[in-house]
């Protein structure tokens, strides 16, 4: 679950959708443990839609809220607020 979430966050900070395209990215960026091929394995559900089955295997186990923001500084004041209020 820690690779759909960072794939989820690295998402929704870069703008670049949620695919198995992206897990050499996501193995350089977070220097993850699995190898670009696992992480490609981890992130196909099977369905067209991925970040939606995604979006929704996380929100079975986690309570899990979408926003949507539309400019770049929305995103980054609730991302301030959120790690004011994690950290």
């Amino acid at each position: 679950m820690q690779v759909i979430r960072l794939a989820l966050r690295d998402a929704a900070v870069t703008g670049r959708p949620v695919g198995t395209q992206s897990a050499t990215a996501l193995v350089d960026r977070y220097n993850l443990l699995h190898s670009p091929e696992r992480v490609r394995q981890l992130l196909f559900l099977g369905e067209e839609n991925v970040e939606s089955s995604m979006v929704d295997a996380v929100s079975d186990r986690w309570h899990v809220t979408a926003d949507e923001f539309d400019n770049f500084d929305g995103l980054y004041q609730a991302v301030k607020a959120h790690i004011r209020t994690v950290a």
